[in-house]
This record gives structure tokens, sequence and C-alpha cells, in this order.
């Protein structure tokens, strides 16, 4: 595998859960993709996205890391003691 692009980071954001939407519109959106483009969801966003909806950004917390593997819970506890 090689790097074919490296993109402008002053363009990029991260997303953070949790997301809002409006529940009925979300529904609708996803039950009028096909299955192709079910199988490409990475999270509730991408449903608007690939509807032509738009998406809004709001800021965020650095620190609101998703716990996943045991080295995140240790990240965690670490910014909980620097907290104290």
């Amino acid at each position: 595998m090689l790097i074919s692009d490296i993109p402008d980071r002053s363009k990029m954001y991260q997303g953070q859960t949790p997301q809002t939407f409006n529940a009925l519109k979300l529904k609708n959106l996803y039950e009028s993709l096909t299955e192709e483009e079910k199988a490409t969801l990475t999270d509730a966003a991408k449903i608007f996205v690939m509807k032509g909806e738009k998406v809004h950004i709001v800021d965020g917390e650095v620190f609101n890391i998703k716990i996943t593997y045991p080295y995140d819970l240790r990240v965690a506890e670490a910014l909980i003691r620097e907290e104290r």
C-alpha cells in the first residue's frame, strides 16, 4: 500500500459522538439507501452527506475520547489524574 495523497489538514475536522439528528429524518434517509450504500456507512452523518443533506459542525472537546481498547482506558485514566 502506498500513500497517494496528503490532505490539507486545515480543511479537516475530527468527528465525535454523540451526534444529533432528527430521528424521523435519519430513519427515512437510511431506509432510502441501497444495500450497497448501507455497506459503506461508518456513522449517521454519512447518511445525511450521501443524501445531499447539510451536516453542521459544532465545537467539541479534544479530550472526548472513545474507549475501545485497554490503551484507550489508560489514556482516559491519565487524563482524569491530570484533572485532579
